[in-house]
């Protein structure tokens, strides 16, 4: 719905109408997202969904013909035998995101994040230099709203993963929170994990379009990138939230 801000009240049943769907396996009445699965799907659903290419080379095997692995039917019938169904969400509030009507064993896992880490990162995007994508204020309020909405659920419908623990410590991280979900943190997942986290260093705005990288090193960034004199105006604004998530106070 937006690129460069939050989904606005007027726009997330729409929003939220296009996610219900997709969980549900239903893309055939998703027009504008089955066309960005047919324009961008080729070459993201063939490298990174294993289930998928696997169903689309046999049926073709099987049928002895090419068939189109991206159209909206062939889709449906495909995640419906999946196992699992994962989807990341962005710019959407936490307020929103529990007005979801999703499948019954739905589990949501909420990125927490330093707001001045978020917002250092933001600042290397040349698509955020405008409206509220660079509002630090807007940002923060964001995330306090959305603090007021997890105490209310005292975390029992939320996993919450902290983005800096994450980048850290990978591994731990990730087997930790896979115990949670009851998935199985296998060899695959695990060679995954160091290819694409522990990375070489590649060269200032390229990183943002890979997924490998050297995850740790992007933790403290936005110390080097910010100077001093912004963070302290960014702390005075959000000092209340920067604290209940248990950050750093930079002096």
């Amino acid at each position: 719905m937006n690129v460069d801000k939050q989904t606005r009240t007027d726009q997330w049943s729409k929003a939220g109408n296009v996610i219900e769907n997709v969980f549900q396996c239903d893309f055939r009445e998703v027009a504008y997202s089955k066309s960005h699965v047919v324009v961008h799907g080729k070459h993201l659903g063939r490298s990174t969904s294993l289930f998928l290419l696997n169903v689309c080379n046999r049926t073709e095997k099987i049928q002895n013909n090419s068939i189109d692995c991206f159209d909206g039917h062939f889709f449906h019938e495909v995640c419906c035998r999946s196992r699992l169904q994962i989807m990341k969400v962005t710019r959407v509030s936490m307020v929103h995101a529990l007005t979801l009507t999703l499948p019954l064993h739905t589990k949501l896992i909420y990125l927490q994040g330093d707001p001045r880490t978020i917002y250092g990162s933001r600042t290397q995007e040349r698509w955020c230099h405008k409206d509220q994508c660079l509002n630090f204020a807007a940002l923060c309020n964001q995330r306090r709203e959305d603090l007021l909405t997890l105490k209310k659920l005292q975390n029992k419908q939320v996993t919450i993963i902290r983005f800096e623990d994450l980048a850290s410590n990978p591994m731990k991280e990730t087997q930790h929170f896979f115990r949670e979900l009851g998935l199985n943190h296998t060899k695959t997942t695990e060679g995954f994990l160091k290819k694409h986290t522990m990375g070489h260093t590649v060269k200032k705005g390229q990183e943002r379009w890979r997924t490998t990288r050297n995850s740790s090193t992007t933790v403290s960034r936005w110390k080097q990138s910010l100077g001093r004199s912004k963070i302290l105006e960014m702390q005075n604004i959000c000092m209340d939230v920067i604290k209940e998530l248990g950050y750093e106070i930079i002096k």
